[in-house]
């Protein structure tokens, strides 16, 4: 474990510092992109104004709260000769620093995650640097975001479905769903999971606070005219973006969300090397791709990205049988 915390804070760091100053640069360089950006409305909420309010970003209040709490960063830490910072620098230092911690636990559950498919240890750990290599991880953590949290949270959901922990799943979900709603498709993995009917059925009770939680604050508590889901605009986008799935660029965009991580995780998938439950969880993929659909999002990679809890495991049983092979 402490193998594993050294390479993923050493890889976490580098990402995060590189991310940090990357968003400088861009709020600098591109001030009228940044406004519309999903940066921007996150930096919102952590202020308490702007759209952010008026659009489905206002549901994902616990990251943005997260980094209010944090105290800002003492300037003895900074070069005598930087420009001093401001509130919009000193916020994303601290959605920066949220998004490291975030990282390492998702590095920590996702090396339970593979031993819990009976992957060995040293192999196990090789999830770590896998899934902080992808590239959303490296793009985004950096910026003023909820996606390293909600990884950590999703994981977390499915690391409680594999080892069938309803406390862990019902902590994971209700937690989650104010970081990010898509922790709730974790349903998904629940039904096609090799679990008795009433076990299933069990595991989705245990989602349920997490359902009424987000649905409560979206229906009754701050219902809102713009919401995409709510007023229908969703479903003039389906037919576009089925259309632009089956383009080049989707395709591109598809294999970059985990890039040659693909091949051992289909080389384990052919071979028939996969538990049970992983080899069933492999239709997560397509589902996602659905749900892109269905939410007008031609934009493939985002969404993908959430497949990382079954890709990687995957792939590490797939690169681990190469390994053994070359002994």
């Amino acid at each position: 474990m402490l193998a594993l915390l050294v390479i993923a804070g050493t890889l976490g760091i580098s990402i995060i510092y590189a991310g940090y100053h990357a968003f400088e640069d861009s709020v600098f360089l591109n001030q009228n992109t940044f406004r519309d950006s999903d940066f921007s409305r996150y930096l919102d909420l952590y202020f308490g104004e702007g759209r952010a309010w008026n659009t489905g970003f206002r549901y994902r209040v616990l990251v943005p709260y997260l980094a209010r709490l944090l105290p800002d960063v003492p300037p003895v830490f900074f070069n005598p000769d930087r420009p001093p910072i401001n509130p919009t620098q000193a916020a994303a230092m601290k959605f920066a620093f949220i998004a490291f911690l975030f990282l390492l636990g998702t590095c920590v559950v996702l090396y339970h995650l593979i031993q819990g498919f009976g992957v060995p240890a040293r192999y196990a750990a090789l999830g770590a640097p896998l899934f902080l290599g992808l590239k959303q991880v490296v793009w985004i953590s950096g910026y003023p975001s909820v996606e390293s949290a909600y990884c950590f949270f999703f994981s977390l959901a499915v690391l409680a479905v594999q080892r069938q922990k309803i406390g862990l799943l019902v902590l994971a979900t209700t937690v989650g769903v104010l970081v990010k709603e898509l922790v709730l498709i974790v349903i998904a993995l629940i039904l096609f999971a090799p679990f008795a009917w009433s076990r299933r059925l069990w595991l989705v009770a245990a989602v349920a606070p997490a359902l009424v939680i987000h649905f409560g604050l979206r229906l009754w508590l701050a219902p809102h005219p713009d919401d995409h889901l709510l007023s229908g605009e969703f479903v003039k986008d389906i037919l576009p973006t089925l259309i632009q799935l089956f383009s080049l660029n989707s395709a591109v965009q598809l294999f970059i969300t985990f890039g040659f991580l693909w091949v051992p995780c289909f080389s384990a998938l052919r071979q028939g090397q996969l538990p049970a439950m992983l080899s069933r969880w492999s239709w997560f993929m397509p589902i996602l791709l659905v749900v892109a659909v269905a939410f007008g999002e031609p934009n493939v990679g985002p969404k993908m990205t959430s497949a990382f809890p079954v890709v990687i495991p995957m792939a590490v049983i797939g690169l681990s049988d190469w390994l053994r092979q070359s002994k």
